[in-house]
Order: C-alpha cells, then sequence, then structure tokens
C-alpha cells in the first residue's frame, strides 16, 4: 500500500486539469490491482475491516494510517480546484470503489466489451468518463469542505 501511495503522490504533484489527476490516480490504482491481483482481498480482510485504533497501539490502526495518507492524496487533486466544495472521502471512495471493482469484473467487461485491446480501450475510455464526470461535480460546487 505505501508503494502505490508513493507512486500516487508523485503523478498528484504533477500539474495538470482535475480530470487528468483523477484519472492518473484511477490509472495508477488499477494497474496496481492488476500486478497484485489478491491485495484488494487481503485489504478488505485485514485492513478495510480490520481492528480499529486501541490503546495498545496508539500510532493508530493500518486502516487509520492508510486512509489518512489516501485523504492527503485526494486532497491534492482537490487544491486546484479552488472554491470547490466536494468532500475528499466521497471522491476517495469513488476512486478506491472504480479501481477495485475493474480488475474482479474480468467476466463482466469481456461480455459488455469484447476481450484483449479493445477491452481495454474501453476501460480507459470508461476511466476518462468517470474522471470527466467526477471533475464536472467538482467545478460545479460553489465552495470545498474538508473532512
Amino acid at each position: 500500500m505505501g508503494q502505490l501511495q508513493d507512486r500516487m503522490e508523485v503523478v498528484m504533484r504533477m500539474q495538470g486539469s482535475v480530470r487528468e489527476r483523477v484519472h492518473q490516480r484511477l490509472l495508477l490504482r488499477l494497474e496496481f490491482m492488476r500486478e497484485h491481483p489478491y491485495f484488494e482481498r487481503l485489504a478488505l480482510g485485514e485492513i478495510y475491516y480490520g481492528e480499529d485504533a486501541t490503546e495498545e497501539n496508539p500510532a493508530g490502526s493500518a486502516l487509520q494510517r492508510i486512509t489518512k495518507r489516501g485523504l492527503e492524496l485526494t486532497d491534492m487533486i482537490l487544491e486546484d480546484a479552488q472554491g470547490a466544495k466536494v468532500d475528499a472521502r466521497f471522491l476517495h471512495l469513488v476512486i478506491l470503489s472504480v479501481s477495485a471493482f475493474i480488475p474482479s469484473a474480468q467476466p463482466l467487461l469481456h461480455h459488455l466489451f469484447g476481450t484483449g485491446e479493445e477491452c481495454e480501450q474501453q476501460v480507459d475510455a470508461y476511466l476518462q468518463f468517470v474522471s470527466r464526470m467526477l471533475a464536472d461535480a467538482i467545478d460545479q460546487q460553489p465552495e470545498r469542505t474538508k473532512p
């Protein structure tokens, strides 16, 4: 997870529109999920459903640390959207949801888009679509709130 978040931080520091940065974040997560096909199952079992912070672990749980860093990366996307009122937690969940679903839904994607290069092109078109939707939603908001 740390490796993925480090790679994302490099990309989030690059210049680009909100749409481009959301798209890059989705692509990186999807690439990571494809490189590590069992990661999502491990993350669900050990991190997302894991223990919360206890008195024995004052530094916080893995979930708290990973979520904090993930929200910092999401905030980097929103920094350029001055005046946008978007809950970074919502954007964070959409990015996680989309990138976690695609690798596990290969039979559905092949049914919808075919296989091989055609499917890859359609998946990227879908990621572009999601990125545009999110960027449009961010741009339409009058004032931004932080969690």
